[in-house]
C-alpha cells in the first residue's frame, strides 16, 4: 500500500458512515491525536476515488477540528497529558502550529474497490471481533493511561475475574451501551 499527504481540505467525511462518536469520546480522539501525532502515518485514512473517507471517518473529523484550535486550546489539552515533558508538550505544539499553516492526511486509496467492496470495507475497518484481555492490560501496560488510550473503564475493571463473569458483564455493558445510543 502506497500512502500520499495530500492537503486535509481534499479529504471528505463519509456522512453515510454508520458509526457514531459521543462528544466525550470525540474530546479523547482530539486528545489522542493531539499527543500522538506520528500515529497517523501508521494508520492513515482510508479514502475512495473521490477522497471519501471510507476509514478513518472520525480522524478525519478530529483533524478537522485540530485545525481550528487556538495555540492555547492545544497547550491545554497537551497539559492534561502528565506523561509529557515541558519540552515534549512545546515541540508537539510546535508541530500542530506548523501543521495548521498547512494542514494534511496521510491517506491511503481503495479505488479499486467495488461500491459493495466499499461497504463491506465500513464495517468490518471498524469491527471488533477481538476481545481484551484483562490480565495481559493490567501486567503488561498497569502503568499506561489505557482510559486516554480508549480502553474503557469498565473492562480495566474486569481483571482478575472468571471468563463467565466477563462475558456476563461484557453483555451488561453492551446492553447498557444499545440504550444510551437510542
Amino acid at each position: 500500500m502506497k500512502t500520499e499527504e495530500i492537503a486535509l481540505s481534499r479529504v471528505s467525511e463519509n456522512e453515510a458512515n454508520p458509526r457514531t462518536i459521543t462528544e466525550a469520546n470525540f474530546q479523547k480522539l482530539v486528545k489522542s491525536i493531539l499527543v500522538f501525532p506520528k500515529m497517523l502515518q501508521l494508520r492513515p485514512i482510508v479514502v475512495d476515488e473521490t477522497y471519501k473517507a471510507l476509514g478513518g471517518n472520525m480522524r478525519t473529523r478530529a483533524l478537522c477540528h485540530i485545525v481550528s484550535m487556538t495555540p492555547e486550546a492545544i497547550m491545554d489539552v497537551l497539559d492534561t497529558d502528565q506523561r509529557l515533558t515541558d519540552a515534549e508538550k512545546l515541540a508537539i505544539a510546535n508541530y500542530w502550529s506548523q501543521w495548521q499553516e498547512q494542514p494534511t492526511a496521510t491517506i491511503v486509496k481503495a479505488s479499486d474497490l467495488t461500491e459493495a467492496q466499499k461497504k463491506e470495507f465500513i464495517i468490518k475497518d471498524n469491527a471488533g471481533f477481538g476481545d481484551w484481555d484483562t490480565e495481559a492490560l493490567a501486567n503488561q501496560f498497569g502503568d499506561q493511561p489505557l482510559t486516554d488510550w480508549a480502553i474503557p473503564q469498565w473492562i480495566l475493571g474486569m481483571a482478575g475475574i472468571s471468563n463467565e463473569q466477563k462475558e456476563g458483564a461484557i453483555l451488561q455493558q453492551k446492553e447498557k451501551e444499545h440504550r444510551n445510543q437510542a
